[in-house]
């Protein structure tokens, strides 16, 4: 090198379209500040910093992405347009604080909007780039499956709060997804419940949102052993017909069905016909939760009637609620662990007992029929 010459340091890139979001980087060097863009140019140069090293810029980049999704909506929408290109927690362990923090900042969006159509249609601008996303799409991004709505109760408020028309398009939307759709109609009641809904309160508005069920999606014990107790659900009318209509395969005999209740006047095209099911899953797949029963509940719940009473076997059961109030809900089912012990044996057995929630208002000495999972 010459001397007095200025040393270059030249970092190759693997793409030409990635030059201005690396210069964007380098200016954070020497300004501390972002440019000031939409969520496709915040991810493009938060991937640039880090892979620059740029200290500081990814973190910068994080905090105007969580504010982006909580200032306005169309910053939601566009996050869930370029979703693709959050970072992955495997190779960047700052996404692994990013991502809940976003999708919590989502949900107070989406929550605060209020109102939303469930054909909805929101147009965002991504990388220079007209797009056009639906709502229910959005809202099933932040709220993605029904089951894990309630292990988590910061998200279990938010989805409670959200409006009826913003329910209504998230359950209408493709992209929602369960486990079973018996959590679906859980979901519902507890939604209903929190509103007070249940006993008549808007019963228009309950109705339309109880079309959003997907009946024919079921499964044999709750369609038949659950749902004809829940008298609230405005289902009397057509059940019987629903009953055979699930049951029959594609083909004439469904064809046949299918005008036997046009003529009946029923809505074929509602949820509640449903042939294909929601989306497989559940976004807590693969998290921990802590259970723990204390020596005092053990003693009082357990040992103490185990030595007082002359009955065999003596259960104690107990919940994952607590001050955080976990509920892990699975099949349409609340799902409590449960210690069993016979007198005189040395060791105890611990089991997962599964309990209708009470919010269906079905009394358990009701139900005919109980789940084998």
């Amino acid at each position: 090198m010459p001397a007095g010459a200025i040393p270059e340091l030249r970092v190759p890139l693997e793409d030409a379209d990635d030059y201005p979001y690396a210069m964007s980087a380098i200016r954070f060097v020497y300004t501390g500040e972002l440019d000031d863009s939409g969520a496709f140019e915040l991810l493009q140069t938060r991937r640039q910093a880090s892979f620059l090293g740029v200290e500081g810029c990814p973190k910068a980049a994080d905090a105007a992405l969580v504010e982006l999704a909580r200032s306005r909506l169309s910053g939601v929408a566009e996050l869930y347009a370029c979703r693709q290109l959050l970072p992955d927690p495997e190779h960047d362990p700052a996404a692994a604080e990013l991502r809940p923090r976003l999708k919590a900042a989502c949900q107070e969006a989406l929550v605060k909007r209020g109102g939303y159509k469930a054909s909805e249609v929101i147009k965002v601008t991504v990388g220079g780039s007209a797009k056009a996303v639906k709502a229910g799409e959005v809202l099933a991004w932040a709220f993605p499956d029904a089951p894990s709505m309630f292990s988590n109760p910061a998200t279990r408020k938010q989805l409670m709060a959200l409006s009826s028309s913003a329910l209504e398009a998230l359950l209408s939307s493709e992209g929602f997804g369960t486990d079973v759709e018996d959590s679906v109609l859980l979901l519902l009641a507890e939604w209903l419940a929190n509103k007070h809904m249940v006993r008549g309160t808007n019963a228009d508005e309950g109705k339309r949102l109880c079309r959003c069920v997907r009946l024919c999606q079921l499964s044999s014990v709750y369609f038949h052993g659950v749902l004809p107790l829940i008298e609230w659900f405005p289902i009397e009318e057509e059940f019987d017909y629903i009953a055979q209509y699930r049951e029959v395969p594609d083909g004439p005999a469904l064809a046949v069905l299918q005008q036997a209740g046009q003529r009946a006047g029923y809505d074929l095209t509602c949820d509640w016909y449903a042939r294909s099911a929601r989306p497989l899953g559940r976004s807590d797949a693969g998290h921990d939760y802590e259970w723990s029963f204390s020596r005092e509940q053990l003693e009082a719940g357990l040992i103490r009637p185990a030595l007082e009473s002359p009955l065999a076997k003596v259960v104690a059961i107990n919940s994952f609620g607590g001050k955080d109030g976990v509920r892990l809900i699975s099949r349409g089912f609340e799902w409590v662990p449960m210690l069993q012990w016979e007198r005189f044996m040395e060791a105890a057995g611990f089991h997962f007992y599964p309990t209708l929630p009470g919010v269906l208002e079905v009394a358990p000495e009701d139900l005919g029929v109980v789940p084998l999972h």
